[in-house]
């Protein structure tokens, strides 16, 4: 470690011999630098090295090189779950420059209360420790405004700011006193300018926006979106244009809720119209969601055709999406689309769209993906027999016993049994009776171990009672060929 500081220290001298402040910045820099590196005691040991070496203090500048190594080592820290050590960091921070006049290092101070307060809940969150800390979190929050509520630099008020919003966010506080404090953020804070401060009072907004959803007459749910769209629509960055996104999105559910379809599928054309060519994943979650939202207000007017081309738009445009969340909205929308395809007599295409979905999510192990695959499969054996193609039908049977026949998962041991199930309908439809009797024993053992689930499955079973109820009485019957 010697060595490394001395390296550092030959390289600084070149510039300039006696700047303490140039020194201790570059330590805090290189120790950064390993910290990036995941060489995390080394970078520790450069932070320690900077307090041990300038504690004493000396210029602003300097000073604010030392909170700025204690903060980096306490994220540091933070980063390995070492959070009581962590936390007594910055405390130290506190201890040490609480009382600074400096604007830098009265910012780094101010950093480290919220940084606190995370640390506090990163634990409770990650570990279930802390819990009986929310009480001290909006102490700290308290504290911060006490230092700090009088501070006007750009720094200290933004962090003030984020202070008021996690304090809002508490679980422990009433919906009541959540507004108050969203309220207090929008009024001290609501005419900065400046990104960071516009950013947050935007999640203010939003946040009372939520909060207001359970309790507050629709009407007023209405203006608070719109106050939303007014004041930060015209943001560029991709956190503000996903706040817009959602304030849409809520204005939309609430219109749906009071019966007026009509203006809330305006507000989800609006959505699709500003944010459709978005690559942000969350603001596409969004114009998704709003497609969705669209498709059940049309299904509601029963309009069949303009529910079939909303279907389309959402696979034309989230086809090939990597988000979790648009995969899925999407395959509900090939499968209603299927659905639709074989009522008006198309069969063939019905069965390519289903190949789509299992081409979309071969390669997914996930629980989610591997049921697409498995019901696209099984959808496909339906239309398949319903065009008397009986062995191909059987075969897609086949092919879902094949590839998830093993898989103990309650949901996937339904799918297969319902595969068998079919498979032994199509062997009937040919008066293959070895073979049915063979296939009954293996559904009976399969439904056997869903139904030991009732409590837990009850939605499943109920669709399957009754099948299990003829195959029992199938597999008592003897057999035609004696």
């Amino acid at each position: 470690m010697k060595k490394v500081t001395q390296s550092t220290e030959q390289r600084v001298e070149q510039g300039d011999r006696s700047s303490s402040e140039a020194i201790a910045k570059a330590l805090v820099d290189q120790g950064n630098s390993l910290f990036r590196d995941e060489k995390h005691e080394e970078a520790i040991a450069l932070y320690n090295e900077v307090v041990r070496r300038f504690g004493d203090g000396g210029s602003p500048g300097v000073r604010e090189q030392i909170a700025r190594a204690l903060d980096r080592k306490a994220d540091v820290l933070r980063y390995q779950d070492r959070f009581e050590e962590a936390i007594a960091t910055y405390d130290w921070i506190v201890q040490r420059f609480g009382k600074d006049d400096s604007p830098d290092v009265r910012e780094r101070v101010a950093q480290a209360f919220v940084d606190k307060v995370d640390v506090l809940k990163e634990a409770r969150d990650k570990f279930e420790v802390y819990s009986d800390k929310a009480e001290d979190i909006t102490a700290i929050q308290d504290e911060i405004v006490r230092y700090f509520g009088k501070d006007d630099s750009p720094g200290v008020r933004e962090l003030i700011a984020k202070a008021f919003l996690i304090k809002g966010n508490s679980l422990r506080m009433s919906e009541e006193d959540k507004i108050a404090v969203y309220d207090e953020i929008i009024r001290r804070f609501g005419d900065d300018d400046s990104p960071g401060m516009r950013q947050i009072v935007a999640m203010a907004h939003f946040d009372k926006c939520e909060d207001f959803f359970y309790g507050a007459d629709s009407n007023m749910k209405i203006a608070i979106c719109d106050e939303i769209i007014h004041r930060f629509g015209n943001d560029a960055s991709p956190d503000m244009r996903e706040i817009v996104a959602k304030a849409l999105c809520k204005k939309g559910q609430v219109l749906k809720e009071q019966g007026n379809d009509e203006s809330a599928i305006a507000v989800y054309d609006e959505i699709v119209q500003r944010y459709g060519n978005e690559n942000s994943p969350e603001v596409r979650e969004q114009v998704a969601e709003a497609l969705f939202n669209k498709r059940d207000s049309l299904k509601k007017q029963h309009k069949v055709w303009e529910t079939l081309a909303v279907y389309d738009e959402i696979v034309r445009r989230f086809g090939k999406d990597e988000s979790s969340e648009v995969r899925k909205q999407v395959t509900s929308a090939r499968f209603n689309i299927g659905l639709a395809l074989k009522k008006q007599g198309k069969p063939d295409e019905a069965i390519a769209l289903y190949d789509e979905i299992v081409q979309c999510f071969d390669n997914d192990n996930s629980s989610n993906g591997r049921e697409q695959v498995a019901l696209a499969f099984l959808a496909k054996g339906y239309i398949l027999e319903s065009q008397g193609k009986t062995k191909k039908a059987m075969a897609a049977c086949d092919e879902i016993v094949k590839r998830f026949g093993d898989d103990d998962s309650p949901n996937m041991r339904e799918i297969v049994a319902k595969a068998l199930y079919c498979k032994n309908s199509f062997l009937q439809s040919q008066n293959e009776s070895g073979a049915v009797r063979e296939e009954l024993g293996m559904i009976l053992e399969r439904l056997s171990a869903i139904e030991g689930k009732l409590e837990k499955f009850q939605e499943g079973i109920e669709r399957l009672n009754f099948e299990i109820s003829n195959l029992k009485n199938a597999i008592l019957k003897p057999s035609k060929r004696g």
